[in-house]
Parts: C-alpha cells; structure tokens; sequence
C-alpha cells in the first residue's frame, strides 16, 4: 500500500464509528417510514392507521434518543482528538537528554568521542566482613533537542545490587546541543561489596538516568542500561583483588585504578515523562 493510501486510510479512521452510526440511523428511519406502517394500517382500516400514528411517537423518542448518542459521540471524540493534540504539543515541547558513560555509543549524536565517559574501579579490598568497593563514574548528558533542559539530577545504580546507587545535580540549564560532564561516585561495603567484586568478574549492568524539567514545568526522565565489565588482560589481576590477594587503591603497595570496559544494551535508551518528580 502507498504512503498516501495509508495516510487517507489513518484520517478516516477516527471518523468509522460516526459513519457506521449514520448507517444503523438510516436504516431504522426507513424501517420505521416504511415498513411499520404498511404492517400496523391494515386495508383501510382506521384504527389501525392510528396504531401506526401512535407508533411514531416511539419512533420520536428513538430519535431524540439517538440524537443524544450521536451527540455523546461527537464529544468523546472531540475529546479524543484534544487529548492527541495535547500529547503532541508535549512531545514537540519536551527536551531530551541523553546520558552516556560508553566511549563507543551506538548513539553517535549522545556523546563526544573525544569525552572520557566511562567507569573506573578506584577502590577494591577484601576483608574480614567482605569488601569496600568504589567506583568513579563519569556520565555525559547531551541535549538532542531544541528545548532547553534544567534542574538535571542523574543517578547511577547498579541493577542486581539496589542499594547500591548514588546521584549528582547539574545546577546549569542544558541548552541545544550542549553536552556536560557530571561526575557520580558509587559505593558499596561488607557482603554487598563482596557480593560485587564476584559478580564483576563476569559483567555487571548499571542504570544510567537523569530527571530533568522542561520551560513548560514538566518533568522528565531519559535512562539507559550498560554492560560493566574487567578487560580481558586485566582479569588475572582483578581475580587476585577477589581473592584478597591485593588492593585497588591509591597506596604505593596497591594496584592502581581500573578503568571497566562499557558496552550499552541494545534498545535500552527511553524516555518518559513524570507526573510528580521527587526534589
């Protein structure tokens, strides 16, 4: 099917149930003009052409009746279309933020290659009630729109560990094609450290988002999920630092910080909007 049957076909949609209608009215009008009379007059007979006058003051109540329906469909339709609309001015209104802490982005236009977005691991060490952990995060935030972003707030968690998560505010407005850099410090201690230094080992996800208001005062909120992972020729050493055998950390004896390899999941990135955003 052509572009342009398809966009006649999307314009008369909305307008099926008020044809069909019309159609159902039609067809009792003829029913009743037509048919009940011929049924209820009989041969000439008086009385039974005033069964069929009586008859069309039921038929003047069916109208009126369906009048009123018609009316109620108009509006819920009017309605429907206000409610479209609405949701269009929202959208063409809306900023949208994209945050990135991966150095290859399959979103090219979200970040600056020349950026050093990404995860580090500055503080790894084993002991006797589990682990301290610390990550550095640098999280890029873009605006891909033409409207200006404010009171951006971005929070990093770690998806399998919940508590482990932590948030920074950008006091600045984010205008067009303007690109920050927020920095985000993720801590976790005792079996949750412990439990992360393990899972980290394979690969672990972290949910990268930022809430932030549009002029209109509506709030937002753009998200996306990545991969975190030890680089294949750092992993004998990491596998000593879960064994307790070393330290990441900035002693003279301990192994210096590790910089985690980032890969966003596929179809992760979205956006949504926020009724009620927390302060």
């Amino acid at each position: 099917m052509s572009n342009k049957r398809v966009l006649e076909a999307a314009r008369w949609e909305p307008l099926k149930p008020l044809i069909w209608f019309a159609i159902v009215v039609i067809a009792l009008w003829l029913l009743v003009t037509l048919i009940v009379p011929t049924l209820l007059a009989g041969d000439g007979d008086l009385g039974g052409r005033g069964s069929a006058g009586d008859a069309f003051g039921a038929v003047n109540a069916l109208f009126s009746g369906l009048a009123f329906a018609g009316l109620l469909a108009v509006l819920l339709h009017d309605s429907k279309e206000r409610t479209k609309d609405l949701v269009h001015r929202r959208k063409e209104q809306r900023p949208y933020l994209a945050p990135s802490i991966f150095k290859e982005d399959l979103i090219r236009e979200a970040v600056d290659r020349r950026a050093s977005y990404g995860v580090r691991l500055v503080v790894a060490e084993k002991h006797s009630s589990g682990a301290e952990v610390s990550f550095e995060v640098e999280v890029g935030l873009r605006n891909l729109t033409e409207q200006t972003a404010m009171n951006a707030c971005v929070t990093v968690a770690v998806s399998d560990h919940p508590s482990v998560t932590s948030k920074s505010w950008v006091t600045l407005p984010i205008g067009m094609g303007e690109q920050v850099s927020v920095q985000v410090r993720l801590t976790a201690s005792s079996t949750e450290g412990s439990a992360l230094l393990v899972d980290l080992q394979r690969e672990v996800k972290f949910v990268v988002g930022v809430e932030y208001d549009a002029l209109n005062g509506e709030a937002w909120r753009s998200s996306v999920l990545g991969t975190v992972a030890v680089e294949q020729d750092k992993k004998p050493e990491f596998e000593n630092v879960v064994a307790g055998k070393y330290k990441v950390g900035g002693g003279v004896d301990d192994i210096a910080p590790i910089d985690l390899v980032t890969e966003p999941v596929e179809r992760s990135w979205s956006q949504e909007f926020l009724p009620e955003r927390e302060a």
